[in-house]
């Protein structure tokens, strides 16, 4: 008997669960794709945080190549290192010295995932070189620029990385803008970068006996490029980022850098040569200037692509998790409707079922235990069976009084409906006329 109301409740549970399911697959598969945003978030976050590790870094070996050649090519100047650390205002040693510890700190910082090649090993030989006296500037400018063409291939990578998550199509439009202007700093911080060093390897090169038109070329091309990239930037940026760039390109060391470039690239090489140490230690100085506050630019505008990132990954994560807890209120209210309604339904027929077998089994008073409760249908079986139960109870009645031939008992004029009643209504009145003939007819023949 358990094992049917088991089956009734079980059936009655897949009827419902079967669409309630169809919910939950495509509540789960939403679920899971805030769940995949959510990864992709995180992941564009760490390409974002990493690219500005690396800009740093590339920034810093910049920072530490400067004060490394210049030690070294002062004596063509004519002046001692002394002589150049009061017209920097700076001591070379000191700032080679932390621009080294900054480089290896920004090195041992960087994820497992970003891939600097041997970057690191360049610098070593720079610093080896450098440090025994053994090396020439040519050598130790390549390890550098190699150091350096590295740390920008992992940038590159990293930023290969970033935009294919964005390519997923889970991205809003404020991030894929804020990406947009990120790539673009970095294209124009990139070159920046190298327009300091550019601008003295024009200067070295005009004191040599074979100069070189090559740096020439290339701080026009960079200088070029720069131009064309930063029309109408200001109007693309957003935030701080916007307000620092308006800042720089406001400031007197971006104004003069920019100035004297656009003299040595109209006046030619010659225009180079300068005997003023002390206009070339200014010159380097606005320069750095000028790199530092492009870098703060860039960083600011990282920081607030990161900060979007991050943004939607929690909202992306607090979607999935609703979504989940939904999914599951919505499975749990659902099996709990269907038990308390299968329990409605299978109960009630359970005691109906119950009362019929023990009626088949000649207990007429087990009708009486059908109980009650259930559907409208239940119900109206129930009333069937207790019908049944009272006419079956009579019929009992009337063959009993039958049988023992107590053809005056009232129980025979009890009326049973239906049918079957009135034929067994007909049956009783002519069997017991019958009797009632053949009782006359035996007190004839005693008679």
């Amino acid at each position: 008997m358990r094992g049917m109301m088991r089956t009734l409740a079980a059936r009655l549970l897949v009827l419902a669960l079967v669409p309630t399911l169809g919910f939950l697959v495509v509540g789960g598969v939403a679920a899971s794709r805030s769940q995949d945003q959510a990864r992709s978030s995180a992941q564009l976050d760490r390409h974002i945080r990493s690219l500005g590790t690396l800009m740093s870094l590339g920034f810093a070996i910049g920072d530490e190549e400067f004060p490394t050649l210049a030690e070294k090519q002062a004596a063509r100047f004519g002046i001692t290192v002394d002589q150049v650390n009061v017209l920097l205002g700076f001591d070379l040693a000191t700032r080679r010295d932390d621009a080294r510890a900054l480089v290896d700190s920004l090195i041992a910082s960087l994820p497992d995932h970003v891939d600097i090649g041997d970057a690191a090993a360049h610098m070593e030989s720079a610093r080896a070189g450098f440090d025994s006296g053994t090396a020439s500037d040519d050598v130790i400018r390549i390890n550098y620029r190699e150091a350096l063409r590295q740390v920008e291939s992992a940038v590159d990578v990293e930023l290969t990385h970033a935009t294919e998550l964005l390519g997923s199509g889970r991205a809003s439009e404020s991030l894929l803008v804020a990406f947009d202007e990120l790539r673009t700093l970095h294209r124009i911080v990139t070159q920046v970068n190298r327009e300091v060093p550019l601008v003295f390897d024009v200067i070295i090169s005009s004191f040599t006996l074979e100069s070189s038109p090559q740096p020439l070329e290339d701080l026009h091309s960079v200088a070029g490029w720069y131009d064309e990239e930063t029309v109408g930037l200001s109007g693309r940026l957003a935030g701080d980022a916007a307000r620092l760039w308006t800042s720089l390109r406001s400031d007197p060391r971006v104004v003069r850098f920019e100035d004297r470039v656009a003299e040595i690239l109209a006046d030619g090489p010659g225009s180079a040569v300068s005997t003023d140490v002390s206009a070339l230690a200014a010159l380097a100085n606005d320069g750095f200037a000028r790199e530092a506050l492009h870098i703060d630019v860039f960083e600011e505008s990282a920081q607030s692509a990161s900060n979007l990132a991050a943004a939607a990954r929690i909202s992306a994560r607090a979607a999935a998790t609703e979504r989940l807890v939904a999914l599951a209120a919505l499975l749990a209210l659902t099996v709990g409707l269907v038990a308390v309604v299968a329990r409605s339904i299978s109960k009630p027929l359970g005691r109906l079922a119950m009362a019929a077998r023990d009626v088949s089994s000649e207990d007429l008073e087990a009708g009486e235990r059908a109980g009650g409760g259930g559907p409208t249908e239940v119900g109206v079986v129930r009333a069937a069976f207790h019908d049944l139960v009272a006419n079956v109870a009579v019929f009992d009645a009337q063959a009993d009084a039958l049988a023992h031939n107590r053809l005056d008992d009232p129980v025979l004029s009890e009326p049973v409906p239906g049918r079957l009643g009135a034929n067994l209504q007909m049956s009783v009145a002519h069997l017991s006329q019958t009797m009632a003939d053949r009782e006359r007819l035996h007190e004839q023949l005693v008679h």
